[in-house]
This record gives C-alpha cells, structure tokens and sequence, in this order.
C-alpha cells in the first residue's frame, strides 16, 4: 500500500483529486474481491491444523529443530494434519498406521 502512495505522490499536480480517490477505490475493490472468492473456496473438509499467517502460513511455527516442532504439532493436532508451508499446501502424516491407510489400494 505504500507503494501505491508513493507512486500517486509522484504523479504531476495537474491530476484531479477524483483521480487519485478512483485509483486507491478501484485498488481497495480489487482486494475485496480477490478476498471475497479465496473465503468461499476454503469450504473443503480439511485435517485440523494450527492457525496461520498470511503469506507465511505455518512456516512461523517450524524452529530451528523442524522434528521437534512437528512432534509438538503432532501431539495437538494428531497424525494427520494439514500445514501451509509459505504458499504451498502441505498434508502431514506422523503415524505409520495413517500412513498404509492412505497408501492402501482399493
């Protein structure tokens, strides 16, 4: 956002102030939007998982001894968990048994 304004303070003067009130409103709308349709897709029924950040997701909770950390995960979330490492979506298995349950053939 601040580039934006950055941006709009080095426009010449000669622009209209409904210029610069139609671009920061056309920007505003844009990320409403944008909002809008990432809410409704996250209707699908997904494993438990700790909060997280955007942007950043889970990667906040993972320490310098990643093991450990997802042990302590694993011991409040269970075996199966689903992680969002920075953009990518991530489904955690920490239990052999979960493990050939996924695995298994029909």
């Amino acid at each position: 956002m601040a580039l934006i304004v950055s941006v709009l303070m080095q426009l010449p003067y000669k622009f209209n102030s409904t210029l610069y009130l139609s671009i920061v409103v056309g920007i505003i709308s844009i990320i409403l939007v944008g909002n809008y349709f990432t809410r409704r897709s996250k209707s699908i029924n997904l494993p438990p998982s700790p909060p997280k950040l955007p942007f950043i997701g889970n990667l906040h909770q993972l320490g310098t001894l990643p093991h450990r950390s997802f042990k302590e995960l694993f011991h409040k979330h269970g075996p199966l968990m689903f992680l969002q490492l920075g953009q990518i979506p991530t489904l955690v298995i920490s239990s052999t048994i979960v493990a050939k349950e996924i695995i298994k053939k029909p």
